[in-house]
């Protein structure tokens, strides 16, 4: 029981790091009431310390994501605050609804500002039942 319980302070800890990087002065009031009942808990320098670099590992893990998206990524261009322009060919076959089509569309370059930019990375696109669209049809979608 007792090791159980330390691996949910460790697990606490990360998410107290996590936590921490969104809400950084709360976030640490947090961490040191943890680390203070923890130390008092346990008495033991060691686990202590290694709560403490699981707390840095959660910040470090909200400063820095895991997934990158580099300038060449489709999803570079989320939360962009101007229309764009995708033209691409849809690369599934459509799956029709009654009133609607989605469309999985291959993107091969993104224009914005007028500018074109060379981009990989799909994108699922709701659009009309009608006209019809196929496997294999280019497109270009504008939003």
């Amino acid at each position: 029981m007792r090791y159980k319980l330390k691996l949910i302070f460790l697990i606490l800890a990360f998410f107290i790091g996590v936590f921490s990087g969104s809400q950084m002065l709360f976030g640490f009031f947090i961490f040191v009431c943890f680390g203070g009942f923890v130390f008092a808990l346990y008495r033991n320098v060691r686990f202590v310390v290694f709560v403490v670099f699981m707390f840095l590992f959660g910040l470090l893990r909200f400063y820095f994501p895991f997934f990158q998206n580099d300038p060449g990524e489709l999803a570079f261009f989320n939360d962009l605050d101007q229309e764009v322009s995708l033209h691409g060919v849809v690369s599934e076959e459509p799956d029709v609804r009654s009133s609607a089509i989605k469309l999985t569309v291959s993107v091969e370059t993104l224009e914005v500002s007028g500018n074109s930019i060379p981009v990989f990375g799909k994108v699922l696109v709701d659009t009309w039942r009608y006209p019809e669209y196929f496997y294999g049809d280019g497109l270009e979608v504008t939003g």
